[in-house]
């Protein structure tokens, strides 16, 4: 609310209203005066602001705090006691109109002494425009103390009670004594804010109510018609009114009902059983059995407004609130009705508000409006009103019930519902033994938790505690004597828990609470007409129960806690914030022995998710947001974007809509881990902690079809479900293979396959005993089969694929019993070896064209052979030049070009990469678009542009292409995203031998750590492998004059995907990356020299270059070789090299790991457990072409015979891509389809109401970025990114949602979190790789640099390797163990600088460390693990004022503790940040100890 407000001087000041913060607690005690001080007795201020139910702060256009009062729904508690208050004025004061509803009292104003009248006259007229039901402000204080000027002028005396009125048989205490020293004034709503006047509107206002709706509607009906609201008003009648409001004689209002309502097509799209159907009870039925026509035990008369009484004896309708509890919570009201048969019939008993318009300013006053309009209607108990769904939320909702529509219904409207008995007013009192029979028949119908409940309410009135040893409290809803609903609530016993493993300190000063103010929901009701009254009741209930916080649990199901009896579960939500909850260090409880944190924290729980309701949240009501915003996919990238939607505290989403195959990801136990790698995104734990279940509605079906024009998708079941946002996020998912069929006659090898195209979608009949794993129910029910079907035999069990999921797979089978000698692990060939030969890019055949030419990251392959469909997308965005059709890797030349790929005597700067010499792809022709194939992509083809030998050249090299004695330098230092892979700091970019130019260096371990960065593991990500290396010639010799191209790490997205990539590596790739005479085309890759004799190894490797920073000078090629010069290592002796005594070569890349050792270290394991590996295998035939289920045999075409294997059971984990489902529906719909679901960088499609994000998307080629993807970056982060785009067009908190200029819309999104896979690999192997986002394909040679830092041995099951970049900040993580890894620990050391984790690189000069391990269990550690650490760390940053912006921007940050201005606020912060968190980190000695 902006304004202006006027000094008693006459200076005039732009004022803004606003609610207070914590942060003006220092402004607010700077206003204090001795005045205020007597006034209103000693002040905390922050205490104040933490318990106020409504704190309020004036503040100036630069925002400075210029006046603040707070005010709370009793009075000061040294005066008068909070829960007596009523009966203290009753007694006292002629005070019959103030009761808890309309009342609060003053706490505390202070002001700028000029302004301060006029301050307060401002603040107090914004609270009585803001609250509705407010209608007095009472101030109490001592009779002693006089009133400022400011509050003497608005504030009234209370006048008190003479004796003669006050009771007679009442002796006199010391309280009366006390009570006869105060005085009470008042502030009444009709000084400042008077309730509107309403009368009929008359034809006269039609002027004055076209200015308002000119401001406030685009309704055509009423813009066009220049005289409709005329014609209008003249049509009332008996069953259609018009009405005003009238402020000050002007008009700010005008609404317009009728009684004319379609009740069947209500009936036919909303849930209406709980409200009688919307139709009056037939005379004749006096049954009160009926559930929908229980009589109230009182009569209902509705609330006489001053004007026009009206009596209404009638039936209460709304006796289904009491029946409603039958189904539990948010279940209940997604019960599918199949008819409206059932629905009762008879006359209507609604009427309907057709328009409402209104004055900005009076929105709020709005509410004035509805007593009048049911009196228009006396006869009449429903009034109701029908909201588009994108409609923004406005205050007249407030009083009414959103009815949620029929599953199934595609009507583009909210209904909102309100009963007359509404409008009564609601006592809440404690209960009474006497309200036991009440509160029995107010739940008879309640289905869950009802027994729990009665069971509590005989332990409160027996005065006994409950099983937790808690004693009970229970409120109830008073209206006319007639009970409307109730709660009960306990002490909370677990606040130590809760504060340790929730963020309620996001909301809750936990310090300025008492440990007896904090209380847990055990049980609530509430009838469905005074659902507007809840936060009344909640705020009551704290008053009472003398508390100040309020927790809600909510169990998942099937958990087996008994939960307490909710209903409706929505109520709740709508008043309570969700808390998040905490990432948890993972302690070393036997070696911190008695400095371990608290058994109540460290000791597990049945996880849950958590609610909070505190004072002042009671008077804050949400954002209601209706838009029907559908997610298609239960993805990391989906799951995050709901979690962020769910967790808006000041957002109510009541339309968020899941799609998935299953549902909500849920607990099947270990094995769905087990089988397949992960994210460490989320786990069943860490979902049962979110309040999806509660805020989402679940459809357990498939995409099948996408309807633009009515908006709405078509599930597997047949169901349509309607949206307004469309969010596409179903990732990539193993598709089952097609068999070549070849003929077995011949001799068989891949090569043939080769050149023939890719299969087809497989459209036969899957086998019985044939499995493909997407997900934990995929792995639960092939695991169930395997132990009834399969466990006990020797048949061969078959695991086909080509990725990490393959490796954690054959664990599995091992951990359940399977023989290793049973097992055959076949891989598919590296993914560049099967497209070598191709027709020109002309040729508009099904033959394998080149696969660079398809999308630049975006590869397809598994076409069909069969003629395909030209499909043409008008509404397409600017990368029009695509056709939604994917292109299939066998066509790919036959997409249009874009401008970069027109034959050119340049280079595109897009096709550059620094992988390899190589020729160049330049396709001469532009087909046609019915070349391009339906049928998606796959997984594995998403990245592979770099062209093949033998495709055309074009006529000027490209920059790769082109041998340089020195990289430029902006590859070394630009910090740009696109050469972000100079950060990754692959070590196998830099060859043995540093430059000679930069020996120099300031890091500890110069003199003594010179050697090369060994190689890490990859940054590859699973759906776009590197294409730039692809070449079937071999590695080339590395000499001083020739660039080596260097290996690129593509990031990786989620761990099932990244092995997709690795496994593409050619052999050829391998040995480039290879010492020389090391082997990679064997079936093992080769065991590393990684390890010596000892137990444990450090390894130190690090180039010298990174520690004096780019240097001008052009630097040896050997600093931007990829590979280990070949002997006789020519760059060697001509460097000087200082070694450690342990130090190792650069360790080869492997073909399915980044990091040889683990690879061979997983091989050993299979060989010694027997499982036989066969590699370069492709599916030729299943049981000989015959019927395939079951399925006996399977044949596979090889480099050279064809394998023949017996078959028991066969798991596949091969062609991952777009599931062909969604494919086929994102096509029909004309969505732009470029081998990825093509999205700008704000994620739309071309559909402004259809979005997308996740490995599903690319982005468009007008961004001429194709190296980059959400492939590229952490899913979880996307997901996030894409919650807060979309909330632009909800949160009135954030930035009107505007078009990004055209400049910024061309810039791709970079995102900073890392990629993390986790997996259980053979030999009972740990294993986690976190790894920072990288291009696919990036431009320009790059010179690596930085440290490799390794401990252990992979065989050993020991291994842990740090990877640091030149600023000495760790950017990869290796860990390979046997022991269970301390994953959420070891996953804050990413981007830690080395100083932060104990000067790491100085005590590995001093050989301190001979176990990464065991140095990161130490103690110290710990604090890094917290989850508030990061915060501290930017706390320090900005509190550091000697910082340039340069240097925070650039390298490394300095040593603080070096600079004597900084230590001292240092130590102060790292002191106040132990000690704040002094529950979780107490093996830290705080200055308060000392």
């Amino acid at each position: 609310m902006n304004n202006t407000i006027t000094s008693s001087s006459g200076q005039v000041a732009n004022v803004t209203v606003r609610r207070s913060e914590c942060s003006d607690a220092e402004a607010i005690e700077n206003l204090l005066s001795p005045e205020a001080l007597e006034l209103f007795g000693p002040i905390n201020v922050l205490q104040l602001l933490e318990k106020a139910n409504l704190a309020v702060t004036l503040a100036s256009e630069e925002g400075d705090v210029m006046a603040h009062a707070s005010f709370f729904d009793h009075p000061v508690t040294s005066l008068v006691d909070p829960p007596h208050w009523e009966s203290f004025f009753c007694k006292h004061l002629k005070a019959d109109a103030l009761t808890p509803w309309n009342t609060l009292f003053l706490h505390l104003f202070v002001s700028q002494t000029a302004f301060s009248a006029a301050s307060f006259q401002h603040i107090m007229s914004a609270v009585f425009n803001t609250t509705a039901e407010l209608d007095f402000v009472c101030l109490l204080s001592s009779t002693s103390v006089c009133l400022d000027a400011a509050l003497d002028e608005l504030l009234e005396p209370l006048q008190r009670l003479t004796e003669e009125e006050k009771e007679e048989e009442e002796e006199e205490d010391e309280k009366d004594k006390a009570a006869a020293e105060l005085m009470a004034f008042v502030c009444h709503r009709r000084r400042l804010c008077p309730r509107l006047y309403v009368r009929p509107a008359r034809v006269e206002d039609h002027d004055d109510v076209m200015h308002i709706v000119a401001q406030q509607t685009k309704i055509l009906s009423v813009l066009q018609r220049p005289y409709f609201l005329s014609e209008l008003i003249e049509a009332q009648d008996k069953n259609n009114h018009a009405a005003v409001c009238e402020c000050d004689g002007t008009i700010t209002g005008f609404i317009s009902v009728t009684a004319e309502v379609d009740v069947r097509r209500l009936q036919e799209h909303f849930d209406l059983k709980h409200f009688g159907g919307l139709c009056k009870a037939k005379q004749d039925a006096d049954d009160t059995d009926d559930s929908e026509s229980d009589a109230d035990p009182h009569p209902h008369e509705a609330e006489k407004p001053p004007q026009e009484p009206q009596p209404e004896p009638q039936q209460e309708p709304l006796e289904e609130p009491e029946s409603e509890g039958q189904q539990e919570c948010q279940e209940e009201d997604e019960e599918v009705l199949s008819s409206t048969s059932d629905e009762i019939s008879g006359e209507p008993n609604a009427f309907c508000i057709q328009f409402f318009f209104s004055e900005k300013n009076y929105e709020i006053r709005s509410l004035d409006l509805i007593p009048y309009i049911f009196q228009l209607f006396p006869d009449l108990d429903f009034c109701i009103i029908t909201v588009p769904t994108m409609s923004l939320d406005f205050p007249l909702l407030q009083n009414f019930l959103r009815v949620p529509p029929r599953p199934g219904s595609l009507l583009p409207s909210d209904l909102y519902i309100l009963h007359r008995d509404g409008l009564r007013s609601v006592n809440v009192r404690p209960a009474l033994e006497s309200d036991r029979d009440g509160l029995a028949d107010l739940v008879r119908r309640v289905r869950r938790g009802r027994v729990a409940l009665l069971r509590d309410l005989d332990l409160l009135f027996d005065n006994q505690a409950d099983a937790a040893e808690c004693p009970l409290q229970a409120f109830v809803a008073d209206v006319d004597g007639a009970l409307a609903g109730m709660l009960i609530i306990r002490d909370e016993m677990d606040m130590e828990y809760i504060r340790a493993r929730y963020n309620i300190e996001n909301f809750i000063y936990f310090s300025h609470h008492g440990a007896q103010e904090h209380a847990q929901l055990r049980h609530f009701v509430l009838r469905r007409c005074f659902q507007h009254f809840s936060r009344h009741l909640f705020k009551e209930a704290l008053r009472l129960a003398r508390k100040s916080s309020l927790y809600h649990r909510v169990y998942p199901l099937g958990s087996g806690r008994e939960d307490g009896c909710v209903d409706h579960l929505d109520f709740v939500l709508d008043c309570a914030v969700p808390v998040r909850p905490r990432r948890q260090i993972i302690y070393p409880l036997k070696e911190l022995g008695p400095n371990a944190p608290a058994r109540s924290i460290t000791e597990e729980q049945a996880p849950f998710a958590l609610n909070l309701i505190s004072r002042k949240l009671t008077m804050e009501p949400k954002v209601t947001v209706n838009a029907r915003i559908v997610l298609v996919g239960a993805s990391d990238t989906g799951l995050s974007f709901l979690e962020v939607l769910c967790f808006c505290p000041h957002l109510r989403f009541n339309n968020l809509t899941l799609i998935s195959t299953n549902g909500f990801p849920a607990d099947y136990g270990p094995a769905g881990i087990k089988f397949l790698s992960t994210s460490h995104a989320y786990n069943s734990r860490e979902m049962a902690q979110l309040p999806l279940r509660s805020c989402v509605a679940e459809v357990a079906a498939k995409m099948v079809a996408i309807n633009r024009k009515s908006k709405h998708v078509v599930v597997s079941s047949g169901a349509k479900i309607p949206y307004d946002y469309l969010v596409l996020c179903t990732g990539l998912q193993y598709q089952v293979p097609c068999p070549t069929q070849v003929d077995q006659e011949q001799p068989e090898t891949n090569e043939p396959r080769k050149e023939a195209s890719f299969p087809p979608r497989y459209t036969g009949t899957v086998p019985s005993n044939f499995f493909t794993l997407n997900d934990p129910h995929d792995c639960n029910t092939a695991r169930d089969w395997l132990l009834e079907n399969f466990v006990r035999k020797k048949d061969n069990a078959v695991v086909y694929g080509n990725g990490l999921d393959v490796f954690t797979t054959v664990e599995m089978l091992l951990r359940i019993g399977v023989r290793g000698s049973c097992i055959h692990l076949v891989l598919t060939p590296p993914l560049r070896a099967v497209a070598n030969d191709s027709p020109p890019a002309s040729h508009g055949t099904n033959d394998h064209p080149p696969q660079s030419n398809a999308t630049d990251d975006l590869p397809l392959d598994d076409t069909n052979d069969s003629p395909r469909e030209t499909t043409v997308t008008n509404d397409s965005p600017p990368e029009s030049d695509v056709t939604n059709d994917p292109p299939p890797e066998s066509d790919v030349t036959n997409y249009s070009p874009r401008q970069s790929d027109v034959t050119s005597d340049s280079p595109r700067e897009s096709d550059v990469t620094d992988d390899s010499p190589r020729t160049t792809t330049v396709t001469n022709d532009s087909p046609s678009e019915s070349d391009v194939t339906n049928d998606p992509p796959l997984e594995s083809d998403v990245t592979h542009d770099s062209p093949q030998e033998s495709d055309v050249i074009n006529d000027s090299p490209r920059e790769s292409d082109i041998t340089s004695d020195s990289p430029r330098e902006n590859d070394v230092t630009n910090e740009s995203p696109r050469e972000s892979d100079n950060d990754s700091l692959r070590e196998s970019d830099i060859t043995n031998d540093p430059p000679p130019e930069t020996d120099a260096t300031t890091d500890p371990l110069a003199e003594i750590d010179i050697t090369d960065d060994l190689p890490f593991e990859s940054d590859v990500t699973n759906d776009s492998p590197p294409e730039s290396d692809v070449t079937n010639d071999p590695p080339p010799e590395i000499d001083v004059t020739s660039d080596s191209p260097p290996e690129i790490d593509d990031s990786n997205d989620s761990p099932r995907e990244i092995d997709d990539t690795t496994e593409s590596l050619p052999e050829s790739d391998v040995t480039n990356e290879s010492p020389p005479g090391s082997d990679v085309t064997q079936s093992s890759p080769p065991v590393s020299d990684v390890a010596d004799d000892s137990a444990h190894r450090i390894d130190v490797a690090g180039s010298p270059a990174l520690e004096n920073g780019p240097s001008s000078d052009p630097l040896p090629d050997s600093g931007v070789a990829n590979d280990p010069p070949p002997e006789p290592r020519v760059a060697s002796d001509s460097l000087p090299k200082m070694i450690l005594s342990n130090e190792l070569p650069p360790e080869p890349r492997g073909l399915y790991f980044s990091d040889a050792g683990v690879e061979s270290a997983v091989m050993a394991a299979m060989t010694k457990a027997q499982v036989h590996i066969h590699h370069d295998c492709l599916l030729m035939q299943m049981n000989n072409g015959e019927h395939p289920d079951p399925l006996t045999s399977v044949s596979f075409s090889t480099g050279s015979e064809a394998l023949h294997l017996p078959c028991g059971v066969f798991i596949n984990l091969s062609s991952r891509g777009v599931d062909y489902d969604a494919f086929g529906s994102i096509n029909s719909s004309f969505l732009v389809f470029d081998g990825r679901l093509v999205i700008d960088g704000a994620f739309r499609t071309n559909d402004a109401a259809i979005w997308g994000a996740g490995p599903l998307t690319k982005f468009s080629r007008s961004y001429y970025s194709d190296e980059w993807s959400h492939a590229n970056f952490n899913s979880k982060e996307v997901g996030q990114e894409l919650a807060t785009m979309l909330l632009r067009h909800f949160d009135p908190t954030l930035e009107a949602h505007c078009e990004m200029p055209s400049a910024a819309d061309r810039l791709v999104p970079i995102y900073k979190r890392p990629k993390i896979k986790g997996a259980k690999l053979p030999g009972r192997l740990n294993y986690l790789c976190v790894t920072k986002p990288v291009a696919s394909r990036p431009r320009g040679p790059s010179v690596a640099c930085g440290r490799r830092i390794a401990t252990g041995r992979p065989e050993s099951g020991d291994y842990f390797c740090l990877h640091l970049d030149r600023n000495q900040v760790v950017e990869t993580i290796t860990c390979l163990s046997l022991k269970p890894l301390p994953v959420h620990n070891l996953m804050c050391l990413y981007g830690k600088h080395q100083q932060l984790l104990g000067q790491l690189l100085v005590r590995l000069q001093l050989r301190q460390i001979h176990d990464l391990y065991s140095f990161f269990r130490q103690s110290w550690c710990l604090a890094i693990f917290h989850d508030r650490f990061s915060d501290f760390e930017e706390e320090l940053l900005q509190g550091d004022a000697e910082v340039d912006c340069e240097e925070l921007q650039g390298a490394a940050p300095r040593d603080l503790m070096k600079n004597p201005s900084s230590r001292a606020p240092l130590r102060i912060n790292a002191a106040k940040y132990l000690s704040f968190n002094r529950n979780l980190l107490p093996m830290f000695t705080c200055p308060d100890d000392l």
